[in-house]
């Protein structure tokens, strides 16, 4: 957090040094690798038997949470296209915003159930 451009990012010649440009690529590899590698780890630990007798009600509880927060992102791309993207397609301004707010909590929840043991459990 102190990295980014929030605190420390701000000056750009010390960015420049801690972040060379020509490592950003790289950074980006390793980090997508690193989650990547994380997931296919909660994969391992995934008990295939208790997902299918929890089946409908884990499809149901999967469906409810990436559909409530594209909804909310549906309804921020309908406030921000009269305001702030004038003149841009609005079914593309939908998925825009709603995409990466129904799928960027995944690994943030993949890592709160697998902290808690909670991968292996009852739904």
């Amino acid at each position: 957090v102190l990295l980014g451009p929030s605190a420390l990012g701000h000056n750009k010649l010390y960015l420049e040094k801690i972040f060379p440009q020509q490592s950003l690529t790289i950074l980006d590899t390793v980090a997508t690798l690193g989650l990547l590698f994380f997931l296919f780890m909660v994969g391992l630990e995934l008990d295939l038997n208790e997902l299918r007798r929890t089946g409908k009600k884990s499809m149901l509880i999967a469906f409810v949470g990436i559909s409530i927060p594209f909804v909310c992102g549906i309804g921020v791309s309908t406030l921000l296209s009269d305001t702030i993207s004038k003149g841009v397609n609005f079914p593309a301004l939908m998925v825009f915003v709603g995409v990466p707010l129904s799928i960027t909590a995944f690994p943030v929840l993949v890592r709160i159930l697998a902290e808690r043991k909670l991968l292996t459990t009852d739904v």
